[in-house]
């Protein structure tokens, strides 16, 4: 996943930001936010969807959200 990505994706879901407040912060338009975390979702779907008999998948998504 992209950086900027994976950062709004972590300020949504690690720190409980609205979509205003993460635009406001980074400086990019609310929808700009919105399809980012769409983006995310979708990714992270496709990869459990894609795995899913792959336990380390799910230890790996979770090191990559826990990464900081």
């Amino acid at each position: 996943m992209p950086s900027q990505r994976s950062r709004i994706f972590k300020l949504r879901n690690e720190e409980g930001m609205t979509y205003d407040q993460i635009a406001t912060q980074l400086g990019l338009s609310r929808n700009t936010v919105k399809s980012h975390l769409v983006a995310a979702t979708a990714h992270l779907r496709s990869v459990f969807m894609t795995h899913p008999d792959k336990p380390a998948m799910l230890l790996l998504l979770l090191s990559y959200h826990l990464r900081g």
